[in-house]
């Protein structure tokens, strides 16, 4: 759904002739969707002894119904009944100048931007900008464990998740990025990791992860266990996303939480595609200001 280039600005007309040829005479070579479909079907071949996309697998099962896009999993059959016809219907149908968004970061003016994309991208036609509304997850009531059985494994993965009722762009999104951060979201210094590493020596590591999307938005806690210690891991877990829920984070943690997190965002600037990025995240969400909400949370 996005394509991006790259280049030094001396190269700037030759970069954009490349881009708008592909964007405009794409073919979609038989030799390629055959090199694609068999780089999947190792995929799936490797997945069927890989806990982490096992793991993941249920998890958006979990989560999400059946038709949801996030919780549909490839298979050999999915895979199969895919065929050029199907990838050019979606391409025309989803790369379509309506409802798209043009983000250029570099040493260019507006007056050279206007330019670049009067001559460049006047001339792209296409239907109507494609809308659905998939819902938000499948919110299930109480508790649900799922048991994924592979045979012969010394360790087992652990990951606990559910979706959330939240957008990009909503109020409460960095709190609760900042929350998640404290949890488990990066770092040795988050309780998953102080507990299930450090004190309990259960694990390499344990994790938290918020994603949020237009489509959909889901947490999860997840990590790798010796599996004398799978059961106690997983109280462990629980006991710290309660624990986060029903008291107080201290000052010293919220304040950690926070500066290592502006200072991943200011060393992100030094990328010309994550600036792109953001600004286009605050064009389509309304966001606020990265450091501003950051700092009143």
């Amino acid at each position: 759904n996005s394509m991006f280039l790259s280049c030094l600005t001396k190269h700037i007309d030759k970069g954009l002739g490349l881009m708008t040829d592909v964007l405009y005479n794409a073919n979609f070579p038989e030799s390629e969707f055959n090199r694609i479909i068999k780089q999947n079907e190792s995929g799936l071949l490797s997945a069927k002894s890989n806990p982490d996309q096992m793991a993941d697998n249920a998890e958006r099962k979990a989560n999400f119904p059946a038709g949801h896009p996030y919780g549909e999993i490839m298979t050999e059959a999915t895979l199969a009944a895919i065929k050029k016809a199907d990838v050019e219907a979606y391409f025309k149908k989803m790369f379509t100048p309506d409802g798209s968004y043009l983000v250029i970061v570099g040493d260019v003016t507006k007056e050279q931007a206007t330019k670049m994309v009067d001559q460049y991208f006047a001339s792209w036609k296409g239907g109507p900008v494609f809308k659905s509304d998939y819902g938000q997850g499948q919110f299930n009531k109480g508790n649900r464990v799922i048991f994924v059985k592979k045979p012969g494994a010394v360790q087992s993965k652990v990951s606990i998740s559910f979706p959330v009722k939240m957008k990009p762009g909503e109020m409460n999104q960095i709190p609760l990025t900042v929350t998640n951060g404290i949890l488990g979201g990066g770092g040795f210094g988050t309780r998953l990791m102080q507990n299930l590493r450090e004190d309990k020596a259960y694990t390499y590591g344990c994790y938290s992860a918020l994603d949020i999307t237009d489509n959909g938005s889901w947490f999860s806690a997840a990590g790798n266990f010796r599996n004398d210690v799978t059961d106690s891991a997983i109280v462990q877990i629980l006991k710290e996303i309660e624990g986060i829920g029903n008291a107080y984070v201290k000052d010293s943690e919220l304040s950690l939480t926070k500066s290592a997190m502006a200072g991943n965002f200011a060393r992100s600037l030094e990328s010309p595609q994550t600036i792109a990025r953001f600004a286009l995240n605050i064009i389509q969400n309304n966001a606020c200001d990265f450091y501003a909400c950051l700092f009143k949370t």
